[in-house]
């Protein structure tokens, strides 16, 4: 199974930078890492912090100021709502699902993405905190 992660994770790199490579020079990628990630948080202004996670990761921990989207089809419409130029960040547990969710965003033309690679574990593991602000299920649908 980890093989196959892989060779999907290996597939959609490439496409990312293929992709990037034909695309406008507006459009920014960037497969971060945990201090590539927080640096680009930092400095960055009116942008979106996607966890990709599931429900119960999101309600233990999470990074601050991140919003809960259950699957691509609510990432589309949280993103959709803020326009195409606006900063994404995203991140999931191992950085699987939100590349391949990045994949997605570039292909619909959203300018600047920034993946956490590795996921919020590496965030953690790294000694960067999570908020650990209780968070409850009507929480989570209205978010």
């Amino acid at each position: 199974m980890k093989k196959f992660s892989l060779l999907i994770t290996l597939v959609l790199i490439f496409n990312l930078v293929s992709f990037s490579q034909k695309a406008k020079k507006d459009v920014f990628f960037k497969d971060c890492s945990p201090t590539q990630f927080k640096t680009s948080l930092d400095t960055a202004h009116n942008y979106i912090l996607i966890d990709m996670r599931t429900a119960k990761q999101y309600k233990r921990s999470r990074i601050k100021g991140a919003r809960y989207v259950k699957d691509t089809k609510e990432l589309f419409k949280v993103v959709e709502k803020n326009g195409k130029s606006k900063p994404i960040f995203i991140y999931c547990d191992e950085g699987d699902q939100s590349l391949t969710a990045s994949a997605l965003l570039m292909r619909r033309g959203y300018k600047k993405i920034y993946n956490l690679k590795e996921g919020v574990d590496a965030w953690y593991n790294e000694g960067y905190k999570l908020c650990k602000d209780k968070i409850n299920n009507t929480d989570l649908v209205n978010l």
